[in-house]
Order: C-alpha cells, then sequence, then structure tokens
C-alpha cells in the first residue's frame, strides 16, 4: 500500500516512462492522463529538476549541526536555488543533543531497523512500545 499521493506517483511514472523511451502520447494513454499533461511535467522537470515535480507549497526545514561542511559554498548555493528550504543550526555547544542521538539510535536499533511496516500507523505504534518502555524504566536517562 503506498502512502505517496497519487499525483506525485503519477508525475514519477511519466519520468520513468519516458526515460525508457516511450512516446508521450502512449504514456499519457497508459497513464490515462492527457498528452499536454505529460508535457508539462517532462517540461517541469527539464527546467528544474526532481524538486518541481513536488509540492511546490510545502516548506523543508533541515536541522543540521554546526560542522562546517553544512555552511560550505555549494551548500550555500544550492539553497539559494531551493528556497522552499530553511537550514536550522543547532547551538555549538549543546551537550544534551547527544543524549537525543543516543535515545533516537536506540529507537532505530530496538523498534525500525529490519522492522516491516504496513503502514505509517504501525510504524508510529512500534516506536511509542519502544518509546513507552523506556517511559516506564526511565533509563539510561535518568
Amino acid at each position: 500500500m503506498s502512502t505517496a499521493p497519487s499525483g506525485l506517483v503519477q508525475r514519477a511514472r511519466i519520468l520513468l516512462l519516458a526515460g525508457d523511451g516511450v512516446e508521450k502520447t502512449e504514456i499519457a494513454e497508459r497513464l490515462g492522463s492527457s498528452r499536454p499533461t505529460v508535457l508539462k511535467w517532462l517540461g517541469r522537470y527539464s527546467e528544474s529538476g526532481i524538486e518541481a515535480l513536488g509540492n511546490l507549497r510545502v516548506k523543508l526545514h533541515v536541522i543540521a549541526d554546526n560542522y562546517g561542511t553544512h555552511k560550505h559554498a555549494n551548500v550555500t548555493a544550492w539553497l539559494a536555488k531551493n528556497p522552499r528550504t530553511t537550514m536550522h543550526f543547532t547551538p555549538t555547544s549543546c551537550s544534551w543533543l547527544n543524549m537525543v542521538e543516543i535515545f533516537f539510535g536506540i529507537i532505530t536499533r530496538q523498534a525500525i531497523r529490519r522492522g516491516t511496516f504496513e503502514s505509517v500507523t504501525d510504524f508510529k505504534d512500534a516506536i511509542r512500545t519502544c518509546v513507552n518502555g523506556y517511559n516506564t524504566r526511565c533509563e539510561p536517562f535518568t
């Protein structure tokens, strides 16, 4: 079961079929779409890359540490071309964040890694069960 919005799935299929050399009219027929729709999304991809296929109204916030590479000229240039993305940097002296990273590692190892989740709800339930277990014992974070 896919949780991706159907429009995004259709756009991806348009790109994949076009990449396989399928004619635009045939792409439209296979996907039950119109040729102008196929042309529109191929044009957006050609002009702006994969980002143009997503929901342009959605803002992306990236939280990162203050490591120098995150402020490299290439990253700054990419951010300038992608105004939907905002970088937020953690303070340089935030030792408490190490504990948060450790906790995420525990959740990853005990609840997520090698897991098979049929839905987002199943995924959330696995995480919630893990967190509730730690809240009961309050170890090693007390």
